[in-house]
């Protein structure tokens, strides 16, 4: 999952303008989707399994991007449009060359989205829908999306079944590490909440189904995801409060007590002696 200080990561930007042949082909990009049919062995492969392969794009842990065993190498600013996309999920193509050029005027942000779209026609894949608003082609199977999927699942539905939502909860690294834009940092930054606020929920309906040893276990996750996180201290006292294990409270309270003085300079919320109840475990001492 993310780390709470880098909770995933962002961008560099890297291409030139191209100039004359681009600015044709570019200009046949926009009515059509990007990219053309699987040809060769992927498309033999594709028509002896009886349907094409999909391509899977991967942004936890790095931008990649396969299509059956192929493994799809795209220039740095096609990549970066391909994830804004899927991250975003559908822009216009003024608001994408702005936010992932925003440092040049407009038209020269348009002519760079142009030669990006123009290079991406070029990987014979599918990839781009360009009719209208810019989007991924349907059927691009995107890991962060269908993590998210799942954990708005798991906080919508009180009767989700906690015990499989779990590996679905686990992003096999951070957002785009190496990324460094203001998109990718606002985008890993609601993943992480999300993937909190998640892991929170889990661990209340693990001990709601009498599951307390992976209740507490996705509780310390979290604390060890975000560790002035209270909220997730809480979580962990309540599995602890609920089999009656009150040293392990008092450490627990401790723990908390310690990161948020030395943190944040705060102390324990009303929230947290309230559960402990008075003199439960020892509240907070102005020494």
């Amino acid at each position: 999952m993310v780390n709470p200080t880098a909770t995933a990561a962002c961008v560099t930007e890297v291409g030139a303008a191209v100039v004359g042949s681009i600015a044709a082909g570019a200009a046949a990009v926009g009515a059509t989707e990007v990219g053309a049919k699987p040809t060769g062995a992927a498309a033999d492969a594709g028509r002896e399994s009886g349907r094409p392969e999909r391509p899977r794009l991967r942004l936890f842990g790095g931008f990649d991007l396969c299509c059956g065993p192929e493994r799809l190498a795209l220039p740095l600013n096609s990549q970066r449009l391909v994830a804004l996309l899927a991250l975003r999920v559908t822009t216009s193509r003024s608001q994408a060359a702005g936010i992932l050029w925003p440092e040049v005027s407009e038209r020269q942000a348009s002519g760079r989205l142009r030669t990006t779209l123009w290079r991406l026609q070029r990987t014979d894949r599918t990839i781009l829908d360009c009719r209208g608003r810019l989007a991924l082609a349907a059927g691009v199977e995107v890991d962060v999306t269908t993590w998210a999927r799942g954990a708005r699942r798991l906080l919508d539905d009180p009767d989700a079944a906690a015990g499989t939502a779990l590996p679905a909860l686990r992003p096999v690294g951070d957002l785009l590490p190496g990324w460094y834009e203001d998109w990718v940092l606002a985008e890993r930054e609601r993943l992480r909440q999300l993937q909190l606020h998640t892991l929170e929920t889990l661990s209340g309906r693990l001990l709601d189904q009498g599951r307390p040893a992976e209740a507490l276990d996705t509780a310390l996750r979290v604390v060890q995801l975000d560790p002035t996180r209270e909220s997730a201290h809480r979580a962990a006292i309540r599995v602890h409060l609920a089999e009656g294990n009150f040293g392990e409270v008092v450490r627990q309270f401790d723990a908390c007590r310690t990161v948020l003085r030395r943190e944040l300079g705060v102390g324990p919320s009303p929230l947290l002696l309230a559960l402990l109840g008075a003199g439960a475990a020892g509240p907070e001492r102005d020494d």
